[in-house]
């Protein structure tokens, strides 16, 4: 058959070849800097799961050391406040005992 094709019909033969083999080197390289792109992520993604274990780690340091630091802090005022209380109760007594010694 191509050998019955005269010359304009070879060139509109041609064309159609061309512009398909054109689309198809497009489409190649697209895929390709898609393929590339993907790669990346995923270079990405492999290095932050790789450093999510110490950052886990360092996280959990970071709040284990502010969980202690408030308890500590927590604490400290508990003791102010035991030590005011203490202070006002033995004022009580010393006030109590001035008035039993006073009164017996």
């Amino acid at each position: 058959m191509l050998r019955s094709l005269v010359g304009s019909e070879m060139c509109i033969r041609d064309r159609d070849n061309a512009a398909k083999q054109s689309k198809a080197q497009k489409a190649q390289a697209a895929f390709q800097e898609a393929q590339g792109k993907l790669q990346q992520v995923q270079q990405q993604y492999d290095n932050f799961a790789a450093a999510l274990p110490n950052e886990i780690a360092r996280f959990e340091e970071v709040r284990k050391k502010e969980l202690l630091e408030a308890l500590i802090k927590d604490a400290e005022n508990q003791k102010i406040y035991h030590e005011q209380l203490a202070s006002e109760w033995s004022k009580q007594l010393t006030q109590l005992q001035a008035e039993l010694s006073t009164t017996f």
